[in-house]
């Protein structure tokens, strides 16, 4: 009897070994990193919403910077996917939004966002999906300074009176389509190009200094010069022809 045990006893340690060794090795195997599936920026009542959805629940941080006009978000243990261009959006208060690789961070994808109105950031987390949300410049929500006027002036009544139309109406872009795709080129070279492309005679200020990246696809040449202005804190003065 004790000759039968032996093997039986010899297998069952066996097993048991290698059933240690494949969960040592399960538990050394590395967590698989979230990855960003989605972008997209929404107007909802009044609200405008920045959804960024994840593949796994994931944890983040949002940097308010010193300018008013930029935020950043650092989504850990998360890779930017097929993210990697800047996003021009350009409504809704959202002027661009910039996938930011940082081979220091690997472990961290970042996004930087520019936005063209100041807005407090209400952050909120569900089903995989971050939503940066704030009002809205485009909600229209505020009076316009003319419905006051007309109220007082007696035209109508609090609340019916309307702004003028020029208040309301949105900017028109008639100018050629174009597309560009610039990494790291100056600034002035730029201002270059649109100038061959409008017919219009450009005078850049020699203060105005720095590196240009950028890619946008079949966009007005005057809606891409505004975007350009505004993503780089400059104006523009129109004058009549010289001679």
């Amino acid at each position: 009897m004790m000759l039968h045990k032996k093997p039986f006893l010899f297998i069952a340690v066996l097993l048991l070994i290698c059933g240690l060794m494949s969960v040592r090795a399960r538990a050394e195997d590395p967590p698989l990193k979230s990855e960003i599936i989605d972008i997209a920026v929404n107007l909802n009542d009044g609200k405008t919403e920045i959804e960024i959805e994840t593949t796994s629940p994931i944890t983040y941080t949002i940097y308010k910077k010193s300018d008013p006009y930029h935020i950043s978000v650092d989504l850990q243990d998360t890779v930017l996917g097929k993210f990697t261009d800047k996003i021009v959006v350009d409504s809704a208060g959202v002027l661009d939004i910039t996938p930011v690789t940082d081979t220091g961070t690997p472990d961290i994808a970042r996004l930087d966002i520019a936005l063209t109105v100041p807005a407090d950031i209400e952050p909120i987390y569900k089903d995989n999906t971050l939503t940066l949300a704030f009002d809205s410049p485009d909600s229209g929500d505020e009076p316009a300074t003319g419905a006051e006027e007309g109220a007082v002036e007696g035209e109508g009544l609090p609340g019916t009176a309307k702004a003028p139309e020029e208040a309301v109406a949105e900017k028109k872009y008639t100018g050629e389509k174009i597309s560009i795709d610039f990494q790291d080129v100056e600034l002035t070279h730029v201002f270059r190009l649109i100038a061959d492309i409008s017919g219009y005679n450009v005078v850049v200020s020699p203060d105005v200094k720095g590196k240009f990246s950028m890619k946008l696809t079949d966009v007005p040449w005057d809606q891409a010069l505004d975007i350009i202005l505004r993503n780089y804190g400059l104006s523009k003065s129109i004058e009549a022809n010289m001679p």
